[in-house]
């Protein structure tokens, strides 16, 4: 195991001196109105690049990359911003911008999610994750941004200066990482925001965790799914792993390797890609892979 760790300050040495323009697409799956995403715009048009947001219409969580065949979409400006809305998945508002409205990005973030995205369970369903790895899949540097909460409830969900700072460092080093044409082709990243202070950034492994306490409720003939977790699965809390990043307060940045079958092993995968560059700098940045 590789541990590198660096004070903050370093992080504006390296990064601040990058000069950052073009457009950026944002995509998120908790509708249009969602808090996170308005403060991922935020940052983003504080860093100078331009933003185009692709929107659900309504929350769409749990879609994965799953694509809507034929769906409704409108063109808006909102604050300031240009982007549009579908009544379709993430994935599908993403595959949109680019192959139907000409978006040509330098990068795609997608998030911020209401809620980690942790395990692997969780990156096979998450439409934040989905959108991220679609904006790969079509030749574009991306990564999804969520946050953990507290009780993993949804209710009063409020992202805070301190979130705006780290997400800012993430962006920061994500854009300074993908400058390397070595990096262009690489996997997307799934960052998850500590509910408290983080201590810093690790970049880690994806835990094994799956959900196996599953219930479906009925009312009115209209099933709910609820779902929740009595333990963790093999090594759901073993240290350097994203569940284990975020219960102790890191920012944790999961590199998913989904082009892993076109190498011999992921070893290869990962060491094309060079990622102990991009934790250099990164405030207690914790290199486990």
């Amino acid at each position: 195991m590789f541990i590198l760790l660096l004070g903050i300050s370093e992080l504006y040495v390296q990064y601040s001196v990058v000069t950052l323009n073009g457009t950026v697409l944002v995509a998120n799956d908790d509708g249009f109105n969602a808090s996170g995403l308005w403060l991922l715009i935020d940052v983003i048009r504080d860093l100078g690049f331009n933003v185009f947001f692709a929107s659900t219409l309504k929350p769409f969580s749990g879609s994965g990359k799953s694509i809507t065949w034929s769906f409704k979409a409108e063109r808006k400006r909102i604050n300031g911003v240009d982007g549009v809305i579908v009544d379709a998945t993430p994935s599908t508002a993403v595959l949109f911008s680019l192959r139907n409205l000409g978006i040509t990005p330098e990068f795609i973030v997608s998030g911020i999610n209401h809620g980690a995205n942790l395990g692997i369970e969780d990156i096979h369903t998450s439409g934040t994750f989905g959108a991220a790895l679609e904006g790969v899949l079509q030749g574009y540097p991306s990564i999804a941004i969520s946050k953990y909460l507290a009780g993993n409830s949804m209710e009063g969900v409020i992202f805070s200066e301190r979130d705006k700072r780290y997400v800012k460092m993430i962006i920061e080093a994500f854009w300074s990482f993908i400058m390397d044409e070595d990096s262009i082709e690489c996997m997307p990243f799934n960052v998850n925001l500590p509910w408290m202070e983080p201590r810093g950034f690790a970049i880690t492994r994806l835990s094994n965790k799956v959900y196996n306490a599953i219930r479906f409720e009925k009312q009115n003939n209209v099933y709910s799914l609820s779902r929740g977790l009595t333990g963790f699965y093999d090594n759901g809390l073993e240290e350097c792993n994203d569940i284990w990043a975020v219960y102790n307060s890191y920012v944790s940045v999961t590199p998913i390797c989904v082009r892993c079958l076109l190498y011999r092993d992921t070893r290869a995968c990962l060491d094309r890609c060079n990622l102990r560059r991009l934790i250099e700098g990164l405030d207690n940045g914790v290199y486990c892979l």
